[in-house]
């Protein structure tokens, strides 16, 4: 290739560059633009107490349950027990237990 041709193509791989990092700053320049444009809902703010609701559906599990067992006895059934989801302390009678259909009761 000539001296002629190498500096052609050094010239335009130059203006290839100058183009290139001119498109991306005009992308750039209209991309700005384009946020500012953009109107969010704004509020004053003021010092006090910041109350939040928040309604939602789900299940709740319990932070810390235990499994309660019974002995192994024929006939036997709960007479009573302490309804679901109270809250209950140690030492806290939770269920009652009863012998039904005994023979001689």
């Amino acid at each position: 290739m000539s001296a002629r041709g190498r500096r052609i193509r050094s010239w335009a791989m130059v203006l290839d560059l100058l183009t290139a990092a001119g498109a991306a700053a005009a992308g750039v320049y209209r991309i700005r633009k384009a946020q500012e444009a953009v109107n969010l809902p704004v509020a004053p703010a003021r010092k006090g107490e910041f109350l939040v609701i928040i309604r939602c559906r789900g299940e709740v599990k319990a932070g810390h349950s235990v499994s309660i067992y019974t002995p192994m006895v024929p006939n036997l059934r709960i007479a009573w027990m302490v309804p679901a989801g109270e809250r209950v302390n140690a030492g806290d009678t939770v269920k009652a237990m009863r012998r039904f259909g005994t023979i001689g009761v």
